[in-house]
Order: C-alpha cells, then sequence, then structure tokens
C-alpha cells in the first residue's frame, strides 16, 4: 500500500489528535500499522511517518500471511498495551468519521464489541456486489454467526481479545469467531467509500479463499449435506430401478464436487496438525 499509506496514516493521526482534544482517547494512544509482507516501499513510508510522529507504530510480517492473520498479528502486538483496539483497511474506504461514535458506544454503554457495517456496496461492482451478497446468504444457510456487510471495522475490548488469542487454528475467519467471544455486541451502519489511491489488493480469488475459510473454519454443515445428497440419491436409484433417472455426467461431477469438498476439511486439519506459526515477525517500530 505505497501509494495510499501516507495520506492513511495523516488522516488517521489527524483524527487521532481529534479526538485527544475532545477527551475521548487518552494521549497515549496509538496507531499501529501491520505491514503483510509487502514487496512495495510501504514500509519505508511507514518507518518515515513513525520518525516524524511516534504515536504511528509499525509491525513488519516476515512474508505475506494473508489478511486475518495479519490482523491477528496486530491484535497481538496490542494486547496488554490498551483497553480496546479498533481495526480497519488500509485504504480507509472505511468511513473514519464514526471512530467517535464507535468509542461512545463503548464507553457509554456494556459493550465489549462495536461491528460496522457498511449499508450499501455503491461502491462495488455488480459482479462483487453480487457475489459478497451470495457469500454471507451462504454462511448464514450453512450455520455460520456473521453479519451481513462487515469487513474487518470494529472495536474489540482487551477482554475480548485475550479471548481471541485463546483460539489457536490457522484456519481464521475473525468476522465469525469474534461473535463468538462475546454477547454484548452493538452494530453500527456507515457508507464504505472510494479507494482514494492505488488499486485493491483483494481480488475475486481472494475472496473466494475467505469464503472457504469461512465454511470450513464455523460449520460442519457442509459435510452433512453431502451425506444427506448421498443418501437421497441411493433412495432415487433405489425407487428409480432401470430408469436412468439420473445422467452419469450428473453424478459424475456430483462426486467429483464432493471429494474436493471432503478434501478441503481433510487439507485444513493437515495444516492445523503442523501447528506452524500464523506470522512471523520481521521488524517492529
Amino acid at each position: 500500500e505505497e501509494e495510499v499509506i501516507e495520506d492513511t496514516a495523516k488522516k488517521l493521526l489527524e483524527q487521532r489528535e481529534n479526538l485527544v482534544n475532545s477527551g475521548k482517547i487518552t494521549p497515549d494512544s496509538k496507531i499501529l500499522v501491520v505491514d503483510d509482507g509487502s514487496i512495495d516501499n510501504t514500509w519505508g513510508v511507514i518507518e518515515k511517518i513513525h520518525n516524524e510522529d511516534s504515536s504511528l507504530k509499525g509491525l513488519k510480517l516476515a512474508q505475506n500471511s494473508g489478511q486475518q492473520n495479519a490482523l491477528f498479528a496486530g491484535y497481538e502486538f496490542a494486547n496488554g498495551k490498551c483497553d480496546a483496539v479498533i481495526s480497519l483497511d488500509a485504504d480507509l474506504q472505511d468511513d473514519i468519521s464514526v471512530l467517535e461514535k464507535i468509542i461512545e458506544k463503548y464507553e457509554t454503554s456494556d459493550y465489549e464489541l462495536v461491528v460496522v457495517t457498511h449499508n450499501d456496496r455503491k461502491t462495488d461492482t455488480f459482479l462483487k456486489s453480487l457475489t459478497a451478497n451470495a457469500f454471507y446468504n451462504v454462511m448464514r444457510f450453512l450455520g455460520a454467526n456473521i453479519v451481513k456487510n462487515h469487513s474487518e471495522y470494529r472495536l474489540m475490548d482487551r477482554d475480548v481479545i485475550e479471548r481471541l488469542l485463546q483460539y489457536k487454528e490457522s484456519n481464521l475467519f475473525l468476522r465469525g469467531l469474534v461473535l463468538k467471544l462475546t454477547n454484548k455486541v452493538c452494530v453500527i451502519e456507515t457508507e464504505r467509500k472510494e479507494r482514494a489511491l492505488g488499486y485493491a489488493k483483494y481480488n475475486f480469488f481472494s475472496s473466494l479463499n475467505l469464503a472457504l475459510d469461512g465454511i470450513t473454519s464455523l460449520s460442519v454443515k457442509p459435510m452433512r449435506i453431502v451425506l444427506l445428497t448421498g443418501l437421497l440419491v441411493m433412495l432415487f436409484s433405489f425407487l428409480a430401478g432401470d430408469v436412468e433417472l439420473f445422467s452419469i455426467w450428473f453424478l459424475g461431477g456430483l462426486q467429483i464436487f464432493f471429494i474436493g469438498l471432503i478434501g478441503e476439511y481433510i487439507a485444513k486439519i493437515n495444516i492445523e496438525t503442523k501447528n506452524r506459526p500464523k506470522y512471523i515477525v520481521e521488524k517492529e517500530i
């Protein structure tokens, strides 16, 4: 995010100063930028901004570990250093003007988790909007507890962060996982803005991979659908007798799909049993 990070940092530092002056946060509150193994000059820009204003800190991961693990790294780094953490994407498509409202909800109520959603998808392409809505609908159908149109913009209390860090699995899907950590949840709606600079690093395949991680980490319902479908096919085949009810092509495709689905779960089990670190920190400032 070399192109956008300086503008992002400037806006966040201004917001931080406003929040300090209004008494919403303390003067020792910090901004932490997690560099997920970028290959451009993102880290050089972060170091430059830190030298100008030490209230901005940086955490550089040795390699790209994925959005979810990078977020987890940020939470782990901040754990024990603050009362609460607000996370958001570096492109600032999330509306930072609601930061004060988020903090007020946390300070004046019993909420431990404040989730921010975007109430429209005007900035998304038709395909992205279509696939995103399908993603949330499928996730809910498969039994995953997830807030629709929530990205990674949220406030988490220190107690919630400590609970999150007890989860050791590598197959992370934070949007669903954080809702398992507390019942004291508040949802705030806001608008999603156009990206100011640079281009989105999250493409269709990144979103598809995240969806698979979410489904396989939060629900075993797909496996039950496999079992039920197999039983139904056996039943229909038995009732049909020698009548050709299902074509060999359809059944072959169905088998390949289900084998792939089972393989996805087995692959996740393989990753978990290795117990590898979620990320490796190269530098921190």
